[in-house]
């Protein structure tokens, strides 16, 4: 079968209206702890767990994901939060899509773990074979650590797993799911965990940051991390 007539891309799908990006970025603000110069903010992260996705935070910026990890905090610019906005309401309207047209079982955001891995696959499919197919959704640009989120969701469902893809909103990869990789992804994402749950923050080198050193302003302020949620 052509996974690519089942599985859209994002743009054959996605019709994101500007109404809609500025309530949802206005439920952001609203949720805003701490504001800085330059229109940086600080918000309350809803998840602290381990996840796949931390690898993404860990590859821009390890100080700054073990800072955000620590404190249970998502910092940002007012300006980026516009993309994290059309993000997720592109996510809804995808899973939407699929849960009316495919006639299957289509389930979003379902929790999965082990004794040391919190994820949330984007949309997981039941097919009548019994074999499952894992969708992650991303509206920005492709990176490395996306394949080592999909294959972390394999390895964490542990079931016959007939197609793993991330769609993009012009582009998609299938997802080459060996049990090699799989271990490795694992094993990737199970060193950021314990690097971030560390003591002590990674080495930081802000150099051109647009954050301007909010991360080590934070950690140095114990009036600052009075604010925080943890």
């Amino acid at each position: 079968m052509d996974l690519s007539l089942v599985y859209p891309l994002l743009r054959d799908v996605v019709r994101v209206s500007d109404s809609s990006i500025k309530e949802v970025m206005d439920e952001y603000v609203k949720s805003v702890i701490l504001f800085f110069s330059d229109n940086i903010v600080v918000i309350p992260r809803q998840s602290i767990n381990a996840s796949p996705s931390m690898v993404s935070s860990y590859d821009f910026c390890p100080y700054k994901a073990w800072i955000e990890h620590r404190y249970g905090i998502m910092i940002t610019r007012l300006d980026w939060i516009r993309r994290i906005a059309f993000g997720e309401i592109a996510h809804k309207q995808y899973q939407d899509y699929l849960k009316s047209t495919l006639g299957k079982t289509v389930i979003s955001e379902m929790k999965i773990e082990d004794d040391d891995v919190v994820g949330k696959p984007d949309i997981v499919v039941y097919n009548d074979d019994d074999t499952i197919d894992i969708l992650e959704l991303k509206t920005g640009k492709p990176h490395s650590a996306h394949e080592i989120q999909v294959l972390t969701y394999v390895g964490l469902l542990d079931e016959r797993v007939n197609d793993a893809e991330i769609i993009y909103m012009n582009s998609r990869t299938q997802v080459n799911a060996s049990p090699e990789r799989i271990s490795n992804a694992i094993k990737q994402v199970k060193q950021v965990k314990n690097m971030l749950s560390s003591a002590t923050p990674p080495q930081k080198d802000c150099g051109n940051c647009p954050l301007k050193g909010i991360c080590k302003i934070i950690y140095e302020s114990p009036i600052i991390r009075g604010m925080l949620p943890r």
